[in-house]
């Protein structure tokens, strides 16, 4: 079954709306908590913990879910900060610096400057957990997309770039305290070429206009594609989505201008594109928004593999290349020459026409080896996972469950790696263990493994390199060919 709403993980903070702030602080965002939750990721990323400290870690993550459906998400803020503090291993003067620097809200105005426009905007600082305050000797540092700094005191107004005109990029706002070794990232500012607004309404009327002009053979997919993304260009993002809080307009005005001029002659934007991108992909009438991820270096008669990444519960098609691990499955994908696809579960769970239209798109614009195709879940990405197998398991190559599982599986069924944590206290060690013994008495290849120290969400990173080397040593999978309609 699916996790019960008072079990829905940690990745389920970032789907909350604005709440009421509590006395005397700022209304708490999906965007505030997930920068919070980036913080940490970020930071395991970069120690190496002892088995006890990351046990400890683990259990304050998880004890994090009550947090949120109480309602207290300063608090919530408050002890995922506290966490950061303590993987970092931060002294006492230094923990106090970084509390009251993390706890901070950014807010500019305008958040979207114009190129060639004088450099300044307004930049206030709201805290989110109450009591929490800003050092004294707090200075903000504004870090251009050419790599230069400034650094400023705390003031009403405060320029962006040294130079007399703003340059078209994204800008980095970071605290930084004398106690801190380390500038805390809290927010960013934009330079454009034009308002987004403004270029949004001329994108949109040229893709008007060639989706008018039968003439032109431009593919269906790729003109809702484009259309999605056009609607990321806002000078306005959503607190709460959060394809549009970590998109970057400067960016996305210069690759859509590429893709619009691709489209207009007759070529598909994403036919051999490479990279890191944000997209939607048409399924039963529904723009499925997708997250994907094509290796560089691929030789022109290589076939590569295909990994498509299930979210938890809560979570969006961002956590495995912005979340878990700081984005640890994208890395592992360059270096295993993969192609990666993470999808909005929820869609998984409704339909396996959803899976279909995922491995033909990928397929039509990728390299994509069908014979290895691989699902890896985690908690009710992991439930997903074993129903997509269930189904569609001639296409299937092999699965990968993690804090979670996918239901009795039988011979036949796709192998499957199974990795369980010892804390986890939503899909707890001894029922996985269950699950993966009537599984094997029905014939179906499980690999169990146990990870003693793992809860639910951190398990994730912990589980991720040896799921995906398991994965890729499988042998193809012989009558994997396009999932029956």
């Amino acid at each position: 079954m699916l996790e019960s709403l008072l079990t829905i993980p940690l990745v389920a903070i970032l789907a909350v709306t604005p709440i009421a702030a509590e006395a005397g602080t700022a209304a708490v965002h999906r965007q505030d908590l997930a920068r919070s939750y980036l913080h940490l990721e970020q930071a395991l990323d970069q120690v190496v913990l002892e088995p006890d400290r990351r046990a400890t870690t683990n259990r304050g993550v998880d004890a994090l879910t009550m947090l949120f459906f109480s309602g207290k998400l300063a608090a919530a803020v408050e002890q995922l900060d506290g966490i950061t503090a303590d993987v970092l291993g931060l002294r006492e003067d230094q923990r106090a610096a970084w509390l009251g620097l993390a706890a901070q809200r950014c807010e500019v105005e305008p958040l979207v400057t114009l190129a060639g426009a004088t450099p300044e905007v307004a930049i206030a600082m709201r805290s989110l957990v109450p009591g929490r305050e800003l050092p004294q000797d707090t200075s903000i540092v504004i870090t251009g997309p050419d790599g230069e700094s400034i650094t400023h005191a705390i003031a009403p107004r405060l320029r962006l770039h040294a130079g007399e005109a703003a340059i078209v990029g994204r800008y980095e706002i970071s605290l930084r305290s004398r106690a801190l070794e380390l500038a805390v990232p809290i927010g960013h500012a934009f330079v454009c070429a034009a308002p987004p607004e403004t270029t949004a309404a001329a994108l949109n009327a040229r893709l008007q206009a060639l989706t008018e002009a039968p003439q032109l053979p431009t593919r269906p997919q790729d003109r809702s594609a484009m259309r999605s993304r056009i609607g990321l260009l806002t000078s306005t993002p959503s607190t709460s989505r959060s394809a549009e809080f970590l998109a970057n307009p400067a960016a996305l005005e210069v690759e859509l201008g590429r893709e619009m001029a691709l489209l207009e002659a007759g070529q598909s934007p994403w036919v051999g594109r490479t990279g890191d991108a944000w997209r939607t992909i048409s399924a039963m009438s529904v723009e499925v928004p997708v997250r994907q991820f094509v290796p560089t270096g691929i030789a022109a008669e290589q076939r590569i593999p295909l990994i498509i990444a299930l979210h938890g519960a809560g979570g969006d098609e961002n956590m495995f290349f912005t979340g878990y691990g700081n984005g640890f499955l994208k890395r592992l994908a360059q270096t295993h020459g993969c192609a990666v696809v993470c999808p909005s579960t929820t869609l998984f769970l409704s339909s396996p026409v959803v899976f279909d239209a995922l491995v033909d798109e990928m397929a039509a614009c990728a390299p994509i080896d069908r014979s290895r195709i691989f699902v890896i879940g985690h908690s009710m990405g992991a439930v997903a996972t074993g129903s997509i197998a269930s189904s569609r398991g001639a296409a299937i190559a092999g699965i990968a469950m993690m804090a979670g599982f996918g239901g009795v599986m039988s011979e036949g069924s796709p192998p499957a790696y199974v990795a369980a944590g010892g804390l986890d206290p939503i899909f707890r060690i001894d029922a996985v263990r269950t699950g993966v013994e009537a599984s094997r008495g029905r014939g179906a290849a499980m690999e169990l493994i146990e990870l003693p120290q793992e809860g639910h969400t951190l398990l994730v990173s912990a589980a991720l390199p040896a799921a995906v080397d398991w994965l890729l040593a499988l042998p193809r999978r012989s009558q994997a060919t396009a999932a029956p309609r």
